[in-house]
């Protein structure tokens, strides 16, 4: 890790590695053989997309590699969700401004948040709760780590182009959202 906006998807050894969790989705996926194997492949799948964002976001946001780290663990999963949730639906002019950006979010933006919020759905689905549908299939962990590669591949493009705003105004958002609600937990 170097200069600021360089850093790839590769964390600190304190984080997990996103590449690493999608790897291991895959393997649960390919060689799964009940649903609990694919319960926690999607929860890999979502927790790869989470690292990436908050890694790569943290270190554009932060000047030193250790400052960026330690923001990193100020996220929390249902702030993301939720501005990834209104930047997706953010369609007035009056919505994407309150969120920080100083134009409507780009179509490839709003893309990688919505598949942000299906994915983080599946992910407490998948983990805590019982569907009413039974549980999860191959075919369903296998969408799951398809929308987090691409995310992974989003946030990795956004994240080396540092003059692109949006992913910065978002991830700001995200951070600034789960500190919010940690201070008025206090």
């Amino acid at each position: 890790m170097t200069a600021r906006g360089s850093r790839s998807m590769t964390t600190a050894n304190s984080f997990p590695d996103p590449e690493q969790l999608l790897d291991a989705a895959e393997i649960l996926i390919d060689h799964g053989t009940h649903p609990g194997h694919w319960r926690r492949s999607i929860s890999s799948s979502y927790y790869a997309a989470f690292h990436a964002i908050t890694g790569s976001g943290a270190a554009l946001i932060f000047q030193e590699d250790l400052v960026a780290d330690r923001g990193r663990r100020w996220f929390q999963h249902r702030a993301i969700a939720a501005i990834a949730q209104a930047v997706t639906s953010a369609k007035l002019e009056e919505d994407w401004r309150r969120l920080g950006f100083a134009e409507q979010p780009s179509n490839s933006i709003a893309v990688t948040c919505q598949k942000l919020v299906s994915l983080q759905r599946r992910r407490e689905d998948a983990d805590y709760a019982a569907p009413t549908t039974g549980p999860p299939r191959a075919t369903e962990a296998r969408k799951a780590l398809a929308d987090a590669r691409a995310i992974c591949e989003d946030v990795q493009a956004y994240a080396a182009h540092p003059a692109n705003e949006q992913f910065v105004t978002v991830v700001a958002e995200m951070m600034s959202r789960s500190v919010e609600r940690t201070r008025h937990r206090n």
